[in-house]
């Protein structure tokens, strides 16, 4: 997925644009260090759109979420 530098995350309108363009099956977000939550809402409608799946793997954080100390939107 196309990365802000400056954000240190996903660049979610060129992720928005590569999708559209690409048209993948699966999107698939995730990572072993988390400084700020992926962008799963804003990206799930426009997978949708293309009719695509979108994983996110959040096994390294599950801990955090189940746990209240990370957004569930996360």
């Amino acid at each position: 997925m196309p990365w802000d530098n400056e954000e240190f995350n996903v660049d979610v309108d060129e992720s928005i644009k590569l999708i559209r363009e690409v048209r993948p099956k699966i999107v698939i977000l995730g990572g072993s260090v988390y400084l700020f939550p992926h962008p799963v809402k804003e990206l799930l409608d426009v997978t949708h759109e293309v009719n695509a799946v979108l994983l996110h793997d959040s096994a390294h954080v599950l801990g955090l979420i189940a746990g209240g100390g990370i957004s569930k939107s996360a």
